[in-house]
């Protein structure tokens, strides 16, 4: 529990720091909090980012939201999944589409759940919708559960 809420308040801390207001500050602290709490965990991390990002803004509550919406899909992996490799994906597209993917090779789950969420998924979905974007969540063929992110962001850099 003390754990959990050190890396809470970090996250916290971070959000809120003006300093990393952009989309490449927002992956860089994205993957490494994965990889420190897959690791923790004993599973592998597979990381799909580009090598370079641009500096677009990203304000502090939408960089919390997207934070935290990743952290409970990794979370619900490591718990539920009985999965050994966890991937996360990023990508932006020319219209500034910002979609994260989080998949792992666990068990899976069946679609009905998707109905009746829990309260991670209820959180999950609600700020993804804050944020005017989407969240989806299916089971995949082989095995393994997909979360997908997706939502529009400035164009512009900062400044």
């Amino acid at each position: 529990a003390a754990i959990d809420l050190t890396r809470s308040v970090d996250a916290i801390v971070w959000a809120v720091n003006p300093a990393n207001d952009t989309l490449d500050r927002f992956v860089s602290y994205l993957t490494q909090a994965t990889e420190q709490f897959t690791d923790a965990a004993g599973l592998a991390v597979r990381f799909d980012v580009p090598a370079r990002l641009p500096a677009v803004p990203l304000p502090g509550p939408i960089r919390h939201d997207l934070f935290l919406i990743v952290r409970e899909a990794v979370n619900n992996a490591v718990k539920h999944a009985q999965c050994h490799l966890i991937r996360l994906s990023v990508q932006l597209d020319r219209n500034n589409l910002l979609t994260i993917v989080v998949e792992d090779d666990g068990r899976g789950f069946a679609p009905a759940a998707a109905l009746h969420p829990g309260l991670g998924l209820e959180s999950m979905q609600q700020r993804a919708a804050d944020l005017g974007g989407t969240l989806s969540i299916s089971p995949q063929p082989a095995g393994g559960t997909r979360v997908t992110i997706a939502i529009s962001v400035p164009t512009s850099p900062p400044g």
